[in-house]
């Protein structure tokens, strides 16, 4: 919800992503759009100041009610890929950034469609202009991040983390992530790249499950 004295577009998108080992998780993001108010000015359009306009909490769960029986499907694997590395963050991943507020949310569950509680849930993207943060010094899995590629080299990108994070399923598989919607590059659908992670304990290797999020 944003200042009521904006006329207000509300856009939902809703879809279920089915993962390998039988894992399904749930996903749903809320942006917001509006017309603005007196001035014509760019940087007065609230649509593009960020995670900061947003001001309502996060929706309960019946985002991810449905009318169909839940059910879960093996899709094929997914590597990485080379603009990942991993940080740690906040439920806000924006560091700041502008752009078209978001809420990303997800409800992770297992075959027998009951919520999966302690995994890690990953999620990077690009900022709005299609370009991927790549400060890598805080990060113990940044072997494979290539730059060049990814950031463009790019001073600002080269210096943040922005939108990257993590956080652990509650009791009802949930997480919840305050974000902007990412931008386009060349050769590629705007996504949100995915990783689910449990580590058992006294267990040396853990269940990895990557996926990208096509918008």
């Amino acid at each position: 919800m944003i200042d009521n004295s904006k006329r207000q577009i509300l856009k939902r998108m809703g879809l279920c992503l089915s993962l390998p080992l039988l894992t399904t998780v749930s996903f749903s993001t809320r942006t917001y759009a509006d017309t603005p108010v007196g001035s014509p000015r760019l940087t007065d359009r609230w649509s593009v100041g960020g995670t900061n306009k947003i001001i309502s909490p996060y929706p309960n769960d019946s985002i991810f009610d449905s009318h169909l029986p839940c059910a879960v499907k093996m899709t094929e694997p997914r590597t990485l890929g080379p603009c990942f590395f991993s940080v740690k963050t906040s439920d806000d991943i924006s560091d700041g950034q502008s752009g078209l507020p978001m809420m990303l949310c997800m409800k992770l569950i297992g075959h027998d469609c009951n919520p999966l509680v302690n995994y890690e849930i990953e999620v990077w993207h690009a900022n709005s202009l299609g370009i991927y943060s790549a400060d890598t010094r805080q990060s113990d899995e940044a072997q494979r991040f290539r730059s060049r590629m990814c950031s463009n080299n790019n001073q600002d990108a080269l210096e943040s983390t922005w939108f990257r994070g993590s956080q652990i399923t509650d009791s009802r598989g949930r997480v919840n992530f305050k974000s902007c919607f990412p931008g386009w590059y060349a050769g590629r659908t705007i996504h949100i790249h995915v990783r689910i992670t449990h580590s058992h304990y006294f267990c040396a290797n853990s269940k990895k499950i990557l996926q990208e999020l096509m918008l």
